[in-house]
Parts: structure tokens; C-alpha cells; sequence
């Protein structure tokens, strides 16, 4: 078991019933979507929400999402900025479509794969945002024992 398994396997349950409820909008109806997190290339945990056989899935989205992980672990950037802006940093393999999210500073990725573009990109950011939160929430801690009401520079 690593190190971020417990806080890891949290936020994927936290996040499997708006990701399958997403899934049936009718602008984004995605049956599979793939979830991959990477902590520095030392841990990767990854989750399927479908209810299809993988043999049914219509596109290899464990494929799309490692790829758009792995991209993103390479480049430290986020796929959309590497698949609109930087084509010329693509090698053999990476992915054509974007859908990840990057905090270089932490060294963390997620890559998603099953719906819109967007949507991946969207889902990936929430899963960030979610593995993220301990730390923000310990700044605001440290900002709140600076006493109360000392909000601004006086």
C-alpha cells in the first residue's frame, strides 16, 4: 500500500457518483470513464466507473487516461496546453486528446479519459483539487492562528 492509497481511495468513492451521474448528461454521455493519479511517478493508482465489460468499452479510455498521465508526468504541464499550444513536444504515443491536471509543485497528475475533452479536463481538475485540499485547508489553519480578524495588512 502507498503512502496516498487511503487519502487516494477517498476521493475516488467521494467522486464516483457525480462522475457517473456527468456521464449521462446528454451533451457528455460517457458509459466509461478512467481516472489516473500519479504522485511523482513513484505511485499510481488509477479507477474505472462503468458498469460496462471492457470489452464493450467503445475506445481504450485506460489507454487515453495512462497516456494523458504519463504526458503530463513527462512535460509537467497540463495535456490541453501540450495538445492546442505545443504540438511540437508530442512524441510517438502521447495522446491526441487533453484531459489531465498538474501541480508541478507537489508533483502530483491526474489524467482522465471517457467523455468530452473538457469534461476530462473538468473531472481530472476536481480530483486534483480534492487530493489537494488537506494542504489548503492546513494554510488557511495557519492563516486563522495569526488571530482573529487579521485578514489584510494593517
Amino acid at each position: 500500500m502507498g503512502s496516498h492509497e487511503p487519502q487516494v481511495r477517498e476521493v475516488f468513492e467521494a467522486v464516483t457518483d457525480l462522475v457517473r451521474r456527468v456521464g449521462k448528461w446528454p451533451s457528455v454521455d460517457a458509459s466509461v470513464y478512467v481516472i489516473v493519479v500519479d504522485f511523482g511517478g513513484n505511485e499510481r493508482y488509477s479507477k474505472v466507473i462503468s458498469d460496462l465489460d471492457r470489452a464493450d468499452w467503445p475506445a481504450p479510455f485506460d489507454k487515453l487516461a495512462e497516456a494523458k498521465t504519463d504526458l503530463s508526468v513527462r512535460t509537467k504541464r497540463p495535456s490541453r496546453e501540450l495538445v492546442n499550444e505545443r504540438p511540437d513536444l508530442l512524441e510517438a504515443g502521447d495522446p491526441l486528446w487533453f484531459g489531465s491536471a498538474v501541480d508541478a509543485d507537489r508533483n502530483v497528475v491526474v489524467g482522465v479519459s471517457g467523455g468530452p475533452e473538457q469534461i476530462d479536463e473538468l473531472i481530472a481538475e476536481l480530483v486534483l483539487g480534492l487530493l489537494l485540499g488537506p494542504a489548503a485547508t492546513d494554510r488557511r489553519n495557519q492563516v486563522f492562528s495569526r488571530g482573529p480578524g487579521r485578514f489584510f495588512v494593517e
